[in-house]
């Protein structure tokens, strides 16, 4: 029973490591698209909840509060996971960029 476990819990492994090497892939052909097009705004790369926090370099409570405030877009799928275009990201960074140089704290 234990062994049988064991290989079920690697076939997961293995199956869950081909799922992320298929999204990189994926990531990589839209990139090439995108510059071969010109480089337009044809995809914006959706993040996670842990992703957009290390990018904004914020906890939980600041996320959950500049979502309250309106300062950051995102929606819940499904399964309720919190998803963040990159663009987002991108448009709150500037504007705090722009504010840190202006002496607004």
């Amino acid at each position: 029973m234990r062994r049988k476990r064991i290989r079920k819990d690697a076939q997961l492994e293995l199956m869950l490591l081909k799922l992320s090497q298929y999204e990189k892939k994926i990531d990589f052909l839209t990139d090439l698209i995108v510059r071969v097009m010109g480089g337009g705004a044809v995809y914006d790369k959706t993040l996670t909840l842990p992703e957009a926090l290390i990018a904004l370099n914020v906890s939980r409570n600041t996320f959950r509060k500049l979502r309250q405030e309106g300062q950051i877009q995102c929606v819940e799928d499904v399964g309720r996971r919190v998803l963040v275009l990159q663009s987002e990201i991108n448009a709150y960074l500037k504007k705090e960029r722009g504010r840190m140089k202006g002496g607004k704290e």
